[in-house]
């Protein structure tokens, strides 16, 4: 089982949300949603597309944390 944050394009605004920077391995402007966490089973992932710099990865566990309450 794997815990993910979903992506969209559409930014809103909201703490929950974290504008990642222009990634080689997105196709556009790209929002990390910590609202909509979720999970799936790890045989549906087929490859690793890239990776997140580790700062864009802390604010992203940051907004995680906004969100269920544990900061």
């Amino acid at each position: 089982m794997v815990i993910y944050v979903p992506l969209t394009t559409q930014y809103r605004g909201s703490r929950y949300e974290v504008v990642l920077p222009r990634l080689s391995f997105l196709r556009e402007q790209s929002v990390a949603n910590a609202q909509g966490i979720a999970s799936l089973v790890e045989a549906r992932l087929e490859r690793r597309l890239g990776k997140l710099p580790a700062p864009v990865l802390q604010e992203i566990r940051a907004a995680v944390a906004f969100a269920l309450e544990l900061i």
